[in-house]
């Protein structure tokens, strides 16, 4: 397996990671998007062509546990 599928591996595991820990402490994730793009690659393979995404509204996430709000 080549370096980047490896940390496409672990990007991937890492946010299904946080996803089951979220889970289990019933914790309720919100996200809004403010002029976001992200590049994306069509293939791991260096120098590989790229369509844009685009998301709009605001980046925020908000946790709440146990009757506790959170907001980053």
């Amino acid at each position: 397996m080549n370096d980047n599928q490896n940390q496409i591996n672990g990007w991937l595991a890492l946010a299904e990671g946080l996803y089951e820990f979220l889970n289990r402490r019933q914790t309720t994730i919100n996200y809004q998007f403010d002029s976001v793009r992200v590049s994306v690659p069509q293939s791991t393979e260096p120098n590989s062509p790229k369509a844009e995404w685009g998301l709009d509204g605001t980046i925020r996430l908000s946790t709440h546990e146990n009757g506790v709000d959170k907001c980053v």
